[in-house]
């Protein structure tokens, strides 16, 4: 298994914020171009559902940054792990496939930033982990908490949700108003089964 660089070393405890790759690329202050392209790669490969072979003269274009920019970013990015080559080609563009932060982190545990205990809520940093990065408002997780027993159920109920989802309706600024709208449908649907209504 690859290692992230010795910046990466140790994971940030205490911190205000649950983790994302922006908390990891802040630290990369000699490349900051890394963040930029890990981003226009996570977005452009549907969240990393497709390879990404962006070329390092058409990234220079568009960044308006120069070519060794472009491969010392890149460079970082499979150094640290967001990028995995997946195939090399002599006169194209290499593939890679990019890693979401929630893939990174189970790659590379204990490198990520914790939030402090007083803080952190169990239930939301599982299903911001889950999700790939969406933040669940205290209101949703008040009713998700009303309608199962555990926090365990909930998890379970998520999963049950994302794998049920086409990729084109995971788009993380609807998903926590569909997954509500299908805990309704579900325990709707749990209860006439049961009798209860």
């Amino acid at each position: 298994m690859a290692q992230p660089p010795k910046e990466h070393a140790d994971g940030g405890h205490g911190v205000r914020y649950v983790c994302g790759p922006e908390w990891h690329f802040a630290k990369l202050k000699s490349t900051p171009m890394a963040g930029y392209i890990y981003g226009h790669a996570f977005r452009i490969t549907n969240h990393g559902s497709r390879l990404f072979h962006g070329s390092v003269l058409g990234l220079a274009a568009h960044f308006g940054v120069s070519r060794s920019t472009v491969q010392r970013a890149i460079k970082v990015l499979v150094d640290l792990g967001f990028f995995e080559v997946v195939r090399e080609r002599r006169f194209g563009s290499t593939m890679y496939q990019v890693l979401s932060h929630h893939e990174w982190a189970k790659k590379y545990p204990g490198q990520c930033a914790v939030k402090g205990p007083e803080e952190s809520d169990p239930l939301k940093e599982a299903l911001f982990t889950l999700s790939g990065g969406v933040l669940f408002p205290p209101a949703a997780l008040y009713k998700l908490r009303r309608l199962y027993d555990s926090n365990w159920e909930v998890e379970q109920a998520f999963k049950k949700f994302l794998d049920q989802q086409p990729a084109a309706n995971k788009v993380p600024r609807f998903l926590v108003e569909s997954f509500l709208i299908w805990v309704d449908t579900e325990y709707r649907e749990h209860r006439a089964s049961s009798g209860t209504e």
